[in-house]
């Protein structure tokens, strides 16, 4: 059974830029000029992040 994360994206009202962070991954902070780009960026950044802080193994499945 795959692993659920989850990333929390909201738009800065004073700026417009959206944000992206996440409890469940650590060291995930993205910024794109729109939500769609931080989700974007999220699927490039978040297997490395997991990777990195050695939360996942090579292979297993995670849903984000």
């Amino acid at each position: 059974m795959p692993k659920t994360l989850t990333v929390d994206v909201r738009q800065c009202e004073q700026t417009g830029v959206s944000i992206g962070t996440s409890d469940d991954i650590l060291g995930l902070t993205l910024e794109a000029d729109s939500i769609g780009r931080v989700l974007d960026a999220a699927i490039q950044v978040v297997p490395e992040l997991l990777e990195y802080n050695h939360s996942v193994e090579l292979g297993d499945e995670v849903d984000v």
